[in-house]
């Protein structure tokens, strides 16, 4: 049974689809028989493709025996039968495709004819210049348009190889300079498409932060404080920003991550950010300063607590000695003895001697008012050095008074123990204070600073005592070290904003400034991928807003800026374009062949 032999099959619902009408179609897209679905068929075309240089050698032979019998006066006849065969082959092929709906370029057929058409053009060897790839082009087109079949009928067989041979090296020839066009316009299309998918974003995202930079040098530096970033307040996470604060060379990309921080679909987890990192820092604090309530409780039980042991040491009766009398020479002594019966007195009680001996009570009222002169320099107008040595005289009649009384001792250390805590609140709500009487986060970092670093001033407004001197002197080691965390994040805080308010951002500006003090930001995006991102816009779904989304992301976790900042192998893009373009030539230059005669 022929090709043509074969039961008729309707192929109707092949036609063209409704949108296009119903145009006139002829018999040969009307029906289609079993050997014409067998030829059309992607398997059967694409194994065609693949054995055209074999079905062209056969042919090529039957065309030249013909040639010789027709020099001796014979008929030629072998060579014009495959020439019809082929033709009818070609014939039910498209017949099939029609049926399928397929019909138009033999793409399966292409794909079989790629293999052994480049190894025919790898056969030959590449020029260097462009010159020379033009004429190896050429060379290539004719090799493999000289190894297709002629698919149709007739006795012009030679007539039509050399067309199809002169074809194919004119359009072999062609495609190196073709080639070097569809590369130029794959760097603007690269420019195009690049902000449509996110390994795109990322690479149009690295380049600006790379440039910002400024060099090799700067860039390590970055990676390794983004590597090394850390919780200084537990809980607080510090942004990119933050762990470069102390670079200068970064000034670029901290401004673009306060420019990013400020853009409406973004702000909000930098927002969120800075809430955690102020609840940290609130919280160190507050776990030293407890609460209003915390203190007054322990302030009530020192009282209680106190009045019982010191009322029992006050019924004690010492005896003045040499030592006694010694300090008694010195004038704040004589000051502190006239203030005591004062306060005495005011208190409704009496300051007596009997037979030269004191009342622990009534001694302790001197303890009292030496305490006063001290702790209110400026009432008695005492100098520094008065102060000073007027505190000594204190601790020296102190000791004194303990060896005399040790119940007196006792009661002094029972109620030192139970201030020591509520010194620890006084001073963790005194420090809470300066943590959240100013606004800004500059303003908080500097008071708080300055808090920190006017110690004695700050211990003694919190404790009404002056002899503190160093934060350590009231707080715990491991509470000293909650506020020096506090204070040394926003130190680091406080330099990342002063870093960022250094500098313009670089990298091209767009006219409307973003956020507070008019923040200029970057425009990233080359004026190709503008219209990318126009047309993304349009959909809601603008390519900056998803590089924004991306800064946001890379901003808030450092780790993932250094790895966005690492040296990485090319992309697996860059790859597949380079693979594309050399398909493409290959391609081509098998469509140099078809133009003269089909492949299979």
């Amino acid at each position: 049974m022929g090709w043509r032999d074969a039961p008729v099959v309707d192929a109707t619902s092949a036609a063209q689809p409704a949108w296009m009408g119903a145009p006139e179609v002829g018999p040969e897209r009307r029906t289609a028989s079993i050997g014409d679905v067998i030829a059309g068929l992607p398997i059967t075309r694409l194994a065609m493709g693949a054995a055209s240089p074999v079905i062209n050698a056969f042919q090529v032979g039957t065309n030249v025996g013909d040639k010789i019998v027709e020099a001796t006066g014979g008929q030629p006849v072998v060579g014009r039968y495959i020439n019809d065969k082929l033709a009818e082959y070609e014939a039910a092929k498209q017949r099939g495709m029609a049926a399928s709906g397929n019909d138009g370029i033999d793409w399966m057929g292409l794909i079989g004819n790629l293999a052994p058409s480049a190894a025919i053009a790898k056969a030959i060897p590449q020029g260097v210049t462009l010159a020379g790839k033009i004429a190896t082009g050429a060379k290539q087109g004719a090799a493999i348009a000289a190894s297709t079949p002629i698919n149709e009928a007739g006795d012009e067989y030679w007539t039509k190889k050399a067309l199809q041979t002169g074809t194919g090296m004119i359009f072999g020839g062609g495609v190196p300079a073709v080639v070097e066009g569809v590369k130029a316009l794959g760097r603007v299309g690269h420019a195009v498409t690049e902000p449509l998918y996110e390994k795109g974003r990322a690479a149009i995202l690295k380049r600006y932060q790379e440039g910002v930079l400024g060099g090799p040098s700067a860039k390590a530096k970055v990676i390794e404080a983004l590597e090394q970033a850390r919780e200084i307040v537990p809980g607080s996470t510090p942004t990119s920003g933050e762990a470069i604060a102390h670079i200068p060379e970064a000034t670029g990309l901290a401004a673009h991550q306060k420019a990013v921080s400020r853009l409406e679909g973004v702000s909000p987890q930098f927002a969120a950010r800075s809430a955690e990192q102020e609840g940290a820092r609130r919280g160190a604090i507050g776990s030293v300063a407890q609460t209003a309530q915390d203190l007054e409780q322990a302030i009530t039980k020192r009282a209680t607590e106190g009045a019982a042991k010191y009322g029992a040491a006050g019924k004690e009766v010492v005896t003045p000695d040499a030592a006694f009398t010694t300090l008694m020479q010195r004038p704040s002594m004589q000051r502190a003895m006239a203030r005591a019966k004062e306060i005495a007195s005011e208190s409704g009680e009496t300051f007596e001697a009997t037979q030269g001996n004191y009342p622990v009570k009534s001694l302790h009222y001197v303890k009292l008012a030496l305490d006063d002169m001290i702790k209110n320099p400026e009432r008695f107008a005492l100098g520094k050095t008065e102060e000073r040595a007027i505190a000594k005289t204190q601790q020296s009649f102190v000791d004194w008074l303990g060896k005399q009384s040790p119940a007196y001792a006792e009661a002094r250390e029972s109620f030192a123990a139970a201030s020591a805590p509520i010194n620890q609140m006084q001073v963790g709500q005194e420090l809470e204070k300066a943590l959240t009487s100013a606004s800004g986060a500059t303003e908080r970092g500097t008071v708080f600073a300055n808090a920190m670093r006017e110690a004695p001033r700050t211990l003694k407004r919190a404790t009404g005592q002056p002899r503190y001197q160093e934060i350590s002197d009231v707080l715990t080691p491991a509470q000293t070290s909650q506020v020096q965390a506090v204070a040394e994040e926003l130190a680091r805080k406080d330099a990342y904003t002063k870093l960022a308010g250094q500098t313009s951002l670089g990298g091209g500006m767009t006219e409307k400034a973003y956020g507070e003090g008019g923040t200029p930001f970057p425009n990233l995006l080359s004026r190709p991928a503008m219209v990318a991102n126009y047309l993304l816009k349009k959909m809601g779904q603008g390519a900056d807003e998803k590089i924004h989304r991306l800064a946001a992301e890379q901003y808030l976790h450092p780790q993932q800026l250094a790895d966005a900042l690492k040296d990485v192998p090319p992309s697996q893009r860059n790859l597949t374009i380079q693979a594309i373009l050399e398909r493409a030539q290959k391609a081509a230059i098998v469509g140099g062949a078809t133009a003269a005669g089909r492949a299979y």
